[in-house]
């Protein structure tokens, strides 16, 4: 989703976030799917810069 966001606006403009729609989920996939935003963000970020992706957090 990030990528495709990047056609549309430019990246210093883009901020990631949730879209809220966590309550109905069980509290451990919630905090998975929060835990995958920085670090899809992370990985794009690393390729806009063309260098290697940082470790996970």
């Amino acid at each position: 989703m990030l990528r495709r966001a990047l056609e549309f606006v430019d990246a210093d403009k883009l901020i990631p976030s949730s879209n809220c729609g966590m309550a109905p989920l069980a509290r451990g996939a919630a905090l998975q799917k929060l835990g995958a935003l920085p670090a899809g963000a992370d990985i794009v970020r690393a390729e806009l810069a063309s260098v290697a992706v940082p470790a996970a957090r």
